[in-house]
């Protein structure tokens, strides 16, 4: 008997289906892109809103070993992306559980769920909440592939991110396959 994933591999039926569900999340992303753009202040950039309506899904695509209550997320450093997170994903609701957004500290990495790292170092800050459920988010270069779980980069103009699957995993959090699908995987 062949195994399912040799014979969707090879169907064109399947590639079809996650051709579909692929588009399906594009849309659904351009869709929250173009809520959360019209929440923006009109001094703020494309790059910051499209970074705070990744994280959002981040937030929403992610299993934490205890899954109640609200998603903590903590920013830690200073910047415009930064802040546009704590504006618009603040009080969001994601997944069922409303996001709280927080200015903090390394040192209190560990008591968030979620952790937006925008400061220098941003390895350094990845690195204090090494070993609990925080899924780790940076916008500095080479990010996800020096301790984070993923990170922002620029290609050609555009917002995408990378993904560590090796610290998704150390961090005891599971990704959905959508995320992952639209992610680079760097680890």
């Amino acid at each position: 008997m062949e195994n399912i994933a040799t014979i969707c591999s090879t169907n064109s039926k399947c590639r079809t289906v996650r051709r579909v569900a692929a588009i399906r999340i594009a849309v659904w992303c351009l869709a929250f892109l173009c809520a959360v753009v019209a929440t923006v202040p009109a001094n703020a950039s494309v790059e910051d809103a499209v970074k705070a309506a990744f994280l959002y899904n981040f937030a929403k695509l992610t299993t934490w070993p205890s899954g109640s209550g609200p998603i903590t997320v903590g920013v830690i450093g200073s910047s415009s992306a930064g802040d546009m997170i704590s504006a618009v994903c603040n009080g969001k609701n994601a997944a069922g559980r409303t996001l709280v957004v927080k200015h903090i500290s390394s040192s209190e990495a560990r008591s968030y769920q979620v952790v937006f790292i925008c400061a220098p170092g941003g390895a350094s800050s990845a690195a204090a909440a090494r070993g609990a459920a925080v899924l780790t988010v940076g916008e500095s270069p080479g990010f996800a592939g020096s301790g984070g779980c993923i990170g922002f980069v620029l290609e050609s103009g555009r917002v995408r991110f990378e993904i560590n699957k090796a610290n998704v995993r150390k961090a005891h959090l599971e990704l959905d396959g959508k995320l992952l699908n639209l992610g680079k995987i760097v680890g």
